[in-house]
């Protein structure tokens, strides 16, 4: 009798168990199908052919690319669009990259809130290579983020950093420390002229003397930058606000009557018209101490943007940074 009553309260146990463990499976199944994480499907109108895609054909989640190429000081911006295939609450944009940190833009815009289901976002993606950047590669990855956590797949960037070849680089203008800056031939079958010197810095007060080696006249003239911008030596910069106004010098004007600002500074010089082998001596002054003055170097002869040199896909701009 008592083991009848045992394997009785067993069975009831065994049936409660049972009965709890399918109520529980049916809430889980209905609860996944209805919080299913979505999946993010990307799009972009850069090139995505820079990079295999390192997963199986099979597989349910697909790998995504935005490539890139930029020179050093250069500049690109693509636009990307993505959707997701479930709702999502609170989408957050999210950077995550280990040496893209300065590359790869960190501003998105906000998105509306819920992000309902195979609904497009477009936005523009910065990218950017500062003038003096190392890597030859930046590697990055945006993500589309729920209130828990990210979303798969990501859409993976990648920046190539173009570099000079060995070509362009035997044709880069040199950089030694000197206050003589020549104008020469840029090869022997050109008759283009360059500079001698790619990144010049003289100390204010001292004496920096044009040479012209090439084969034509030329004139040269120095214009100054803005000094309240942020100058950077891959591109050109904006001159000083009064240049446009004092700066209509006659060639060969002497120092003392070069225009000068409110904070005497010279706003702008020019040589006299050099024949092949003769000479132009300019003394800077910087009259604050510890500001850099930079000037940007023209030919009149052949041209504003004549002594611009473009190697490796990045502008060698002339300038004279005194300090």
């Amino acid at each position: 009798m008592v083991g009848r009553r045992r394997l009785g309260s067993a069975r009831l146990v065994l049936a409660l168990v049972v009965l709890v463990t399918a109520t529980f499976s049916g809430a889980n199944v209905a609860d996944a199908a209805r919080y299913r994480r979505a999946l993010v499907t990307w799009s972009t109108t850069a090139a995505t052919d820079c990079v295999p895609d390192p997963r199986s054909g099979a597989s349910a989640v697909r790998y995504y690319v935005l490539c890139a190429q930029i020179e050093p000081g250069g500049e690109v911006t693509e636009q990307v669009t993505f959707r997701v295939s479930e709702d999502v609450i609170k989408p957050t944009i999210l950077r995550q990259t280990s040496n893209g940190l300065k590359v790869v833009s960190k501003e998105f815009p906000s998105i509306v809130d819920p992000l309902g289901a195979n609904v497009e976002v477009t936005f523009d993606l910065k990218m950017s290579v500062p003038p003096r950047f190392r890597a030859a590669r930046v590697s990055a990855r945006i993500y589309l983020a729920d209130k828990k956590a990210v979303l798969v797949p990501p859409l993976n960037v990648r920046v190539d950093v173009l570099r000079p070849t060995p070509e362009e680089v035997a044709r880069t203008p040199i950089v030694v420390p000197t206050n003589h800056i020549q104008l020469v031939s840029r090869s022997a079958a050109s008759d283009l002229v360059r500079l001698n010197i790619r990144d010049l810095n003289v100390t204010s007060g001292t004496h920096v003397t044009f040479t012209n080696n090439h084969t034509r006249t030329h004139t040269v003239k120095g214009t100054l930058c803005d000094p309240t911008n942020r100058f950077s030596r891959g591109l050109r910069c904006a001159p000083h606000q009064d240049v446009a106004a004092r700066c209509t010098l006659a060639v060969g004007a002497s120092e003392a009557s070069l225009p000068k600002d409110t904070d005497g500074r010279v706003l702008c010089f020019i040589s006299q018209t050099m024949v092949p082998g003769s000479h132009y001596v300019f003394t800077p002054v910087r009259p604050t101490p510890r500001e850099m003055l930079a000037y940007f170097i023209e030919d009149l002869v052949d041209g504003p943007t004549s002594l611009v040199e473009r190697i490796g896909g990045a502008n060698h701009y002339p300038y004279l940074i005194v300090k």
